[in-house]
C-alpha cells in the first residue's frame, strides 16, 4: 500500500514537473499579459574590408494585427500559425523607401567601391520594440544575407552603371520574439525573402527595397518594401512581480 500511494505522489509530482512551465508560458494561461510589438526599425548593412555602410534604414513600418482576420485570408501561412493565440500575431509592413538618404560623399564611395571584394556581407537587422520584461523592451534580429550580390553588381550600381542589384534570401518571413525577450525565426519555417535594393538617383539620392513577391501580401496594400510575420509571445504575471 506504502509503495502504491508513494508511486501515485511521484506519478503528480512528475505532472508538475512537466507541465507547469508549459502552462505558465501558455498563450491559454489567463495570467499571462499581450505583448505586442510597439515599433520596429529595418536596416541593411554592408560590410566590407573598407568598413560599414548602410544603404537602407526605415523606421516607416505599419504593424497589423492577425485578429483582422480578412488581411490574412490571402497569406499563404502553411499552418505555421495555428498553434498561436491570435493575438499574439502581427503583421509588419514597411515602406519601400529608405527613411534616410545616401548621404556618402563620391571621393568616400569611390574609395569604398575599391574595397569591395569576395569577403563583403551584407547584414539585415529586424529592430523590435515592446512593453516588457524590463531590460529588454528593445530586441534585435541580426542575419547576413545568404546570397548576396557579388562585388561586381554592387560596383556597378554604386558607379552608376546600373540601379539595382539582388540579395536572396534575405531575411526569415517569421519570427517569434519569446516572452523572455528573445528573437528567433518561428520553428518549422523554412520561408525566406528575397528582394531588390534599388540607388534612386535623386538629388539627395536614397535607397528602395523591394520585396519580390510583394504580390502575395496583399495585407500589406500596396506596400513592397519589408515585411515580416511576427509571433511576439505573452509574458507571465509572475516574472513582471519579479522584476
Amino acid at each position: 500500500m506504502t509503495k502504491f500511494c508513494s508511486g501515485i505522489i511521484l506519478f503528480f509530482i512528475l505532472i508538475c514537473v512537466i507541465w507547469a512551465p508549459m502552462l505558465m508560458y501558455s498563450s491559454g494561461n489567463p495570467s499571462n499579459i499581450p505583448n505586442p510589438i510597439k515599433d520596429v526599425n529595418v536596416q541593411i548593412d554592408i560590410k566590407a574590408t573598407g568598413g560599414g555602410l548602410t544603404p537602407f534604414q526605415t523606421t516607416l513600418c505599419e504593424i497589423i494585427p492577425y485578429k483582422e482576420s480578412d488581411i490574412f485570408d490571402d497569406i499563404e501561412t502553411h499552418n505555421y500559425l495555428d498553434t498561436y493565440n491570435v493575438q499574439d500575431i502581427q503583421l509588419i509592413c514597411c515602406q519601400s523607401d529608405a527613411s534616410t538618404m545616401w548621404l556618402v560623399p563620391p571621393i568616400v564611395q569611390l574609395r569604398y567601391i575599391k574595397s569591395l571584394d569576395n569577403s563583403t556581407k551584407f547584414l539585415f537587422t529586424w529592430v523590435f520594440t515592446r512593453e516588457r520584461p524590463k531590460g529588454k523592451e528593445v530586441v534585435k534580429y541580426e542575419s547576413f544575407v545568404e546570397q548576396p550580390p557579388t562585388p561586381d553588381e554592387v560596383k556597378q550600381v554604386l558607379n552608376g552603371t546600373t540601379d539595382h542589384f539582388s540579395l536572396l534570401n534575405a531575411y526569415p518571413r517569421y519570427f517569434r520574439v519569446t516572452s523572455s525577450g528573445e528573437v528567433r525565426r518561428l520553428e518549422q519555417t523554412a520561408s525566406s525573402v528575397s528582394s531588390d535594393l534599388y540607388l534612386n538617383r535623386g538629388s539627395p539620392p536614397w535607397w528602395s527595397f523591394h520585396d519580390v513577391n510583394a504580390l502575395d501580401l496583399v495585407g500589406c496594400k500596396g506596400m513592397s518594401g519589408p515585411v515580416a510575420i511576427v509571433v511576439s509571445e505573452e509574458t507571465p504575471r509572475w516574472y513582471l512581480e519579479l522584476q
